[in-house]
């Protein structure tokens, strides 16, 4: 799996979302990283091809941020398909 190691444009915006995550009913013995979140949104950005306003207004991002992580994060084709199988097979 990706480690971004800080590549993050807006550490808030990843704060923001854990503390929802963790205030969730769903989730509360499952422990989701950073990391997670910015591969969750890869996943839906370039495997489920998710369009853009629907995943800004499913993270509470604005496509700005939406872009400004795509651009932090690039991704290699080997690293996709990482993803790509890991998400399947969960």
């Amino acid at each position: 799996m990706r480690k971004y190691d800080g590549q993050v444009p807006d550490n808030d915006i990843f704060s923001d979302i854990l503390d929802e995550i963790e205030n969730g009913e769903d989730i509360d013995e499952m422990f989701i990283t950073t990391d997670d979140i910015i591969n969750m949104i890869l996943v839906e950005y370039y495997i489920f091809k998710t369009p853009v306003e629907e995943i800004c207004q499913d993270w509470d991002l604005t496509e700005k941020e939406l872009y400004d992580l795509l651009k932090a994060n690039p991704i290699t084709p080997e690293e996709l398909e990482e993803l790509r199988k890991y998400y399947y097979e969960e």
